[in-house]
């Protein structure tokens, strides 16, 4: 078994190491199930840990890296401060590989040294605590990365949806499935321009298209690109233009 592929083995892992060094020192008491020797896990404060990274949560892992150090140092037998650090540079490394892949501040083999080359239950829990720069990295990177593609799927769905009549922003968070007031928020942060300005302003750009490039009646654009009326239509389109659609037709056939 490949010791590196810890997600798919944790489990596995998890017992091993316990099972045979954590009950040999006496620090739990193996427990018998169907006939199978199974172990209680090593303090709480470990299962946190593990939700703590999965969740890539910062404040969680501290809070419970913290908590298990205390515990830890009341305990006086080396074999179990070296058993930990195995189950530690083993186990996280692996619960953290994408973490690694998206961070330039260790890699994975360099945080497995920094644990593995601890001397003391300080340096332990110094050298523990240097993930969580690596979790504030990857928060903060896949945010950033989950933002644009948020912000190009609500594009697209304004270019797929730009005849329809109910197209507006309510309608977009409705389908990314997301508050209306977080996806309000998130394009213009993105974009410097406010949803519905730029549905408006991409049903006029479509409208310029057609009416520089085909015979269709304006009324017959302005239902094509889901504006109610063509009072409001024309109205609109000389916000943006300058010009009424008429006037934009003439202009551009010369």
């Amino acid at each position: 078994m490949n010791l590196e592929d810890v997600p798919q083995c944790f489990d596995y892992m998890r017992k091993s190491i316990l099972s045979q060094t954590l009950v040999t020192v006496g620090f739990v008491q193996p427990i018998a199930q169907n006939e199978t020797r199974e172990v209680n896990l090593f303090l709480t404060e470990t299962a946190d840990i593990g939700k703590a990274l999965l969740q890539k949560s910062t404040e969680l892992y501290e809070k419970a890296v913290q908590t298990m150090m205390v515990h830890l140092k009341n305990q006086a037998d080396y074999d179990l401060f070296c058993s930990m650090k195995q189950y530690l540079s083993y186990s996280i490394v692996g619960l953290l590989g994408d973490v690694f892949k998206a961070s330039d501040l260790l890699t994975d083999q360099e945080w497995k040294l920094c644990i593995l080359e601890s001397q003391s239950y300080d340096e332990l829990s110094k050298n523990l605590l240097k993930i969580t720069e690596l979790l504030e990295d990857y928060r903060q990177q896949y945010s950033k990365r989950h933002s644009l593609e948020v912000v190009q799927q609500i594009k697209l769905l304004v270019q797929e949806h730009l005849s329809d009549v109910n197209l507006s922003s309510t309608f977009v968070a409705d389908k990314i499935e997301l508050s209306l007031g977080y996806t309000r928020n998130l394009f213009k942060s993105h974009e410097g321009i406010a949803l519905n300005d730029y549905i408006g302003s991409k049903r006029i750009e479509k409208a310029c298209l057609l009416l520089s490039s085909s015979k269709q009646s304006i009324n017959t654009i302005r239902e094509s690109l889901g504006f109610g009326n063509t009072s409001y239509f024309c109205t609109y389109f000389k916000k943006l233009k300058g010009m009424s659609p008429s006037e934009y037709r003439r202009k551009e056939r010369g």
